[in-house]
């Protein structure tokens, strides 16, 4: 993409004779018209996203404290209109840019749309999106032909739930890259910020820009990504606490934050801006307060109305409690990091290589920082087992080894070190993704 600053050549067409003649004339005020619309229904695509991001926790929690006794249950209605709408949004961009590519609208050629099956062309973020959707909507038929052949199984990694969790994945980085693209568009054709010598003033100026529609919007986008990641890992690892590894018995759970960096750097690396992966973590932590309790009433009440009973011992709220507390501080520390050593990145040779160390250095102090705040009780629960285990009192330490005790904690840690070194270098490549996508 070339980096034009507020004047109207922005994407111009190859050199090639023919692509010059497909191609019809268009100017800044035609790519700022595009934007504005594109991100219009991104943002409506993305609130009716976030429904059902939480209609899918909720489904998670129904099928824990009251079963699978139906397809037509409350989570499954919510999550299910909410996706079919967002299909509906993604098929419609992309019917919509397809004529007015084809009509040669000022605006709409090959620098700003991406060609599909030969006919369609459309914004890379709506298609992967559509996909998605329509992978999820064609799972649900599926997966309950499954559970009526089968039965109701307890794992996660059922065929078309897995099927499932491919397209959450798909749609999530698809509504990542929607808006990454518009926020690289927008900064190329706005003029260069003056450098402010007052690092407070820069620093405001910055976190202010973290509130403009596609880096907001970018923001949000991630969260819901990581909820997904979260989602993704919760049934099978998280929830049952353990990862067998040799001998060893391993905190999952840890082992699954470690890797939370990743889109803290993407944010941070991408945007370059102060503040942005910050706001992931206070974001990620909002959701995780407000979704709990209407969780929470989403099934107490429902069960009610509706006749059910909870299954034995799933009173209290287990699903959602599977999101970490404390990625805010990991956000903070990422965004202080890039800030600091800006001009170092940005001056001599090899600034690539420079941003993938700085990267990589604080992914994994970030990692191990999660590892050891988010759950310091597994730490204190061994120290409790062994003084029980003194005792000599069998029965109460098979009664409280069953829920209470988690695997060594220190023994996780070199393979956390690891795997939040591991998450620097693919936090970077996707930064650099990011940074490169302009359709």
């Amino acid at each position: 993409m070339e980096n034009i600053q507020g004047n109207s050549a922005a994407f111009a067409p190859t050199l090639d004779v023919q692509a010059e003649k497909r191609v019809a004339p268009y100017n800044l005020q035609a790519l700022k018209r595009q934007s504005n619309y594109r991100l219009a229904v991104g943002w409506v695509l993305l609130a009716i996203w976030g429904v059902s991001v939480w209609a899918l926790d909720w489904d998670a929690d129904w099928h824990t404290r009251v079963g699978r006794d139906g397809f037509w249950t409350p989570p499954h209605l919510v999550f299910y209109t909410t996706i079919a709408i967002c299909g509906i949004l993604c098929a419609g961009v992309v019917i919509v840019e397809t004529l007015l590519f084809h009509r040669r609208t000022a605006g709409y050629n090959e620098q700003t749309t991406t060609p599909l099956l030969f006919v369609f062309h459309g914004p890379v973020g709506f298609m992967l999106s559509g996909f998605g959707m329509a992978v999820m909507l064609a799972s649900a038929p599926l997966d309950d032909y499954w559970h009526r052949i089968y039965g109701v199984d307890v794992k996660v990694w059922a065929p078309f739930h897995v099927m499932l969790l491919i397209g959450i994945i798909m749609a999530s980085l698809g509504l990542v890259y929607l808006f990454a693209s518009e926020m690289v568009r927008r900064n190329s054709w706005r003029p260069v910020p003056t450098a402010s010598k007052n690092l407070v003033s820069q620093v405001w100026l910055e976190v202010r820009d973290l509130f403009r529609s596609a880096t907001l919007g970018l923001t949000l986008a991630m969260v819901f990504f990581v909820t997904r990641y979260l989602f993704l890992m919760g049934p099978d690892t998280v929830t049952r606490g353990t990862l067998q590894l040799g001998d060893l018995q391993l905190p999952a759970y840890s082992l699954v934050i470690a890797v939370l960096p990743i889109p803290l750097i993407a944010l941070a690396g991408a945007s370059g801006r102060f503040g942005i992966a910050t706001l992931a973590g206070l974001f990620l932590l909002i959701y995780r307060l407000l979704s709990a309790p209407l969780i929470q009433w989403g099934v107490d009440y429902l069960v009610v109305e509706q006749g059910r009973t909870l299954r034995n011992n799933t009173n209290e709220v287990s699903w959602i409690w599977i999101y970490p507390i404390f990625l805010f501080l990991v956000g903070l520390l990422v965004d202080l990091a890039f800030l600091v050593t800006r001009r170092w990145r940005n001056s001599g040779a090899r600034p690539l290589a420079r941003e993938l160390g700085i990267a990589v250095a604080v992914s994994t102090i970030g990692g191990v920082l999660l590892f050891l705040l988010d759950k310091p009780w597994e730490h204190i629960n061994n120290i409790t087992r062994r003084l029980i285990q003194e005792s000599g009192n069998a029965t109460v330490i098979a009664s409280l080894d069953s829920f209470l005790f988690k695997p060594d904690y220190w023994a996780a840690l070199p393979l956390v070190i690891g795997l939040a070194a591991l998450a620097g270098i693919v936090g970077w490549a996707f930064a650099v993704s990011l940074r490169y996508t302009d359709r």
